[in-house]
């Protein structure tokens, strides 16, 4: 079976990404990926470092990076305080782990981490959202797999999608229909894998450059 990243999805069905290489993600993305990383480790274990020695982190991350820690003081001090509080007020049930999920005649494969809310008994599967946007939190094939993923491999009886603001001080839970995502999936899938154009058009394409007509195909390259 053919093996699709979902990262690789994304940028295929999110016009428009799809119709070149792609661009390099931000290396805010980047810090703010693996800083969640090793925090839903530490806090799954029950070790969730105090906000000082979450910043020493965050700060060790820019350097790995190459990147001046001073470029970055503003975004450092609201990316050290969400995560901190993310797994405050959180606890995990995964920490970030390997996900494969078979669509179709396909695995998307990416990596997830697990939540769950005090008091609630709801898993909460984590998707970051960096920047802030007119819908920051408009479904996509990342926030889709995993939540399928989760729904069916969670053991819990209700699922959703935790979608955290890691730069701004916004979240929002979400949940799907199985069948309607599977369907989605399925055409995601098929058309990377056909090489087909993905129709996407919408009140999302506003401000495109090159906008297409929202009753036809997305050709980003036209």
């Amino acid at each position: 079976m053919k093996i699709i990243d979902e990262q690789r999805l994304l940028d295929y069905t999110r016009c428009p990404l799809r119709a070149g290489p792609g661009v390099q993600e931000p290396v805010i993305e980047r810090v703010a990926e693996s800083l969640v990383q090793q925090l839903s480790l530490l806090a799954y274990e029950g070790s969730l470092p105090r906000l000082s020695h979450v910043r020493e982190r965050a700060e060790a991350l820019f350097k790995a990076a190459g990147e001046p820690v001073a470029d970055h003081s503003r975004q450092l001090i609201r990316l050290c305080r969400r995560a901190h509080d993310l797994f405050t007020f959180n606890a995990v049930l995964h920490p970030e782990t390997l996900y494969h999920l078979d669509i179709g005649t396909v695995v998307v494969e990416g990596s997830l981490t697990v939540l769950r809310a005090a008091n609630r008994t709801e898993a909460r599967v984590l998707r970051l959202r960096p920047r802030g946007a007119a819908s920051p939190f408009a479904p996509d094939v990342v926030s889709m797999s995993r939540w399928l993923y989760g729904f069916k491999e969670s053991g819990y009886p209700s699922c959703a999608v935790y979608n955290y603001g890691i730069l701004y001080d916004l979240a929002l839970r979400e949940t799907f229909s199985e069948a309607q995502v599977q369907r989605w999936l399925i055409a995601a899938t098929t058309s990377y894998t056909q090489r087909r154009a993905f129709p996407v058009p919408g009140t999302h394409c506003k401000g495109c450059a090159r906008p297409c007509e929202e009753a036809k195909p997305c050709s980003p390259t036209s």
